[in-house]
């Protein structure tokens, strides 16, 4: 019986002739008899491939790496590994799979090596991996930041929200990158234009190609308002002198000098002194007022006793829209004032 690893031969002596692994003889005289074993060779292992997923990419590129062997008399002890294509295996692995980051870009021809029980060994081909540099990165920063509005840039991966209120004013973007900016005013305002290398787009979009380092900002101005209404009080009609405790008439001549219709009531007032304490006479609601007409508001007050405290010489105050609520083209003409006197006053004033 032929041992781990032989292979029988043949008979020799006696037995010589007999084929096969059984020899029968007659036993009539003395015999000798053997057989004849040899080493059975030893297959090496067998390397079906080497595989790599990716195979390219940008530095730092990670690659795994899959060595699929077998050995078809015994079974692999060892896996070894070139991962650089300098012909040395540095890495020694007991499975048939390693993962390794290439930080520098270039061409790596890499290898594996199997060592079967019996110190037997194959050399895979080798598997070029491609690692490319990554691209250049430039930055685009708004500046100045921009007034009365914001620059955005939504795109995820290079956010930018940039206005006096703060937010992310730079972000960098990877070379030949084209970047869309959002000009957006705040209420109340308009975009007037783009600046720095944006300068030249027009609207309130601008794209540009990041081919370098760039700076762009937006201008914003104040909103110009359409035609408005403008209120005057023309005329104080009264007489120059009250008698205390008396009814008088006061008429006021309005005007609407601007170039819009006022369409929503406001109110008309009437005081003596501009100092402190004011004496109110009252206020009188007008519904309105077309432009370029005028209209006279009447009012019969009983001049108030108190008048006559300190001193009997007054200034009437006549105010049109006192309280602000029409926007005008000028608010700086909205009172007129006439001087006046108060007869008659009690005699513990």
């Amino acid at each position: 019986m032929a041992g781990e690893n032989f292979v029988f031969t043949g008979w020799k002596g006696d037995c010589a002739g007999c084929e096969g692994t059984t020899c029968t003889i007659v036993m009539d005289a003395d015999k000798t008899c053997s057989a004849e074993f040899e080493e059975i060779p030893n297959e090496p292992p067998v390397i079906e491939s080497l595989e790599a997923d990716p195979t390219s990419g940008l530095a730092p590129l990670t690659v795994t790496f899959t060595c699929q062997a077998y050995d078809s008399d015994g079974e692999i002890v060892e896996y070894q590994w070139d991962l650089d294509g300098d012909n040395e295996f540095e890495e020694v692995t007991d499975s048939n799979s390693i993962t390794h980051t290439y930080e520098t870009p270039g061409l790596y021809e890499t290898r594996c090596k199997v060592l079967d029980d019996d110190e037997e060994e194959a050399i895979s081909e080798p598997k070029v991996i491609t690692v490319q540099a990554p691209p250049a990165l430039y930055t685009l920063t708004i500046a100045p930041v921009p007034e009365h509005g914001s620059v955005l840039v939504p795109e995820e991966g290079g956010q930018i929200s940039c206005g006096l209120a703060g937010g992310d004013c730079a972000e960098s973007y990877e070379e030949e990158t084209e970047v869309t900016l959002y000009a957006e005013p705040d209420e109340g305002y308009q975009f007037a234009g783009w600046t720095g290398d944006c300068a030249g787009c027009e609207g309130t979009t601008c794209t540009i190609v990041m081919d370098a380092d760039k700076t762009c900002s937006a201008i914003f101005e104040e909103e110009m308002a359409g035609p408005l209404p403008d209120l005057v009080v023309k005329r104080i009609l009264t007489p120059r002198y009250w008698r205390a405790g008396r009814f008088t008439i006061v008429t006021v001549l309005i005007e609407n000098r601007g170039e819009a219709d006022v369409t929503v009531p406001f109110d008309v007032h009437l005081y003596l002194n501009p100092f402190l304490p004011l004496i109110d006479l009252g206020t009188r609601t007008v519904d309105g007022l077309a432009a370029g007409k005028r209209k006279l508001v009447r009012f019969r007050i009983r001049v108030p006793e108190e008048a006559c405290y300190d001193t009997i010489h007054h200034t009437l105050h006549a105010v049109v829209d006192s309280g602000w609520v029409i926007p005008e083209s000028n608010e700086e003409n909205n009172e007129a004032m006439k001087n006046i006197t108060i007869r008659s006053c009690p005699t513990e004033y």
